[in-house]
C-alpha cells in the first residue's frame, strides 16, 4: 500500500458508518508495525480529534499485538532468557525502552560482581559486596516516595 492510499484510509476513520471504520481499522492493523511510522506522521497534523483518537488506539493496538507476538516467540524458545522476557514485558509500560542501554548496564554490574566475588567469601560478605556494587557503585536506590504503598 502506498502512502496516498494510507492517507485515504485515515480520512475514512471519520466515516459515519461504523462498519467502514471497523474495516479501515482492521486493514491498518493488518499492516502491523509498518503502519506505525505513517500513523505517527499523520497523527500530529490531523485536525479531527475523533480521527486522532482512533489513530492513537490503532498505535496502541499494533504495539500490543507486536509485543504479544514477541512474547509468544520468546515463550517458544528453548532457552527462555529471563532478561529478554522482562524487556519484552517492560515495553508495555515503556514503549521507547532503550534495550541496549539496559543490557550494557547489566553487563557492567555482572563484570563488577565477577571481579569482586570469590568462593572463599562468606554469604554475609557476598551480600555486602553485592549491596556495595548495586547501591554505591551503580547508584541504585529504594523507592522512598511510595515505600509503603502496595
Amino acid at each position: 500500500m502506498n502512502e496516498k492510499e494510507f492517507q485515504s484510509m485515515l480520512y475514512l476513520l471519520d466515516d459515519s458508518d461504523e462498519r467502514v471504520v471497523e474495516h479501515i481499522e482492521n486493514q491498518i492493523t493488518l499492516m502491523g508495525m509498518d503502519a506505525l511510522p505513517l500513523l505517527e506522521k499523520y497523527w500530529s497534523d490531523e485536525p479531527n480529534v475523533i480521527v486522532q483518537e482512533r489513530m492513537v488506539l490503532l498505535i496502541k493496538k499494533i504495539n500490543q499485538q507486536s509485543l504479544l507476538q514477541s512474547l509468544r516467540i520468546w515463550e517458544a524458545t528453548e532457552t527462555q532468557d529471563l532478561l529478554e522476557g522482562v524487556l519484552i514485558i517492560d515495553q508495555i509500560a515503556n514503549p521507547n525502552l532503550d534495550r541496549q542501554l539496559i543490557e550494557n548496564q547489566i553487563d557492567k554490574i555482572k563484570l563488577d560482581a565477577w571481579l569482586e566475588l570469590n568462593y572463599d567469601l562468606t554469604s554475609f560478605e557476598k551480600v555486602k559486596i553485592l549491596n556495595r556494587i548495586f547501591f554505591d557503585v551503580h547508584g541504585f536506590s529504594g523507592d522512598t516516595e511510595s515505600y509503603h504503598s502496595s
